[in-house]
């Protein structure tokens, strides 16, 4: 499946009959799950970013090129960058 693909299929989420049709305990039950796999794909990525920011920083870019390449401010890839060495 394409990133393409699965963030369509994420956005359909909200309006699936699992949580428009049914009463208001079942419903947050099953956004619980959701929002709990949510949050393990979330830390996953973060792992795939910090990973792929240490590989641009050992091919030699600094944090300032890295951060204008990939949309982030540059303390937030010197603190990325730091946390990957504990």
């Amino acid at each position: 499946m394409s990133i393409e693909e699965a963030l369509s299929r994420l956005s359909e989420v909200p309006e699936s009959p699992e949580l428009t049709g049914q009463e208001p305990l079942p419903r947050v039950l099953a956004v619980a799950k959701i929002l709990q796999a949510m949050a393990e794909v979330d830390e996953r990525l973060r792992d795939v970013r910090r990973e792929a920011i240490l590989e641009l920083r050992r091919q030699g870019m600094t944090i300032r090129q890295v951060a204008e390449a990939v949309g982030l401010s540059p303390g937030r890839v010197d603190q990325i960058s730091r946390n990957s060495r504990v």
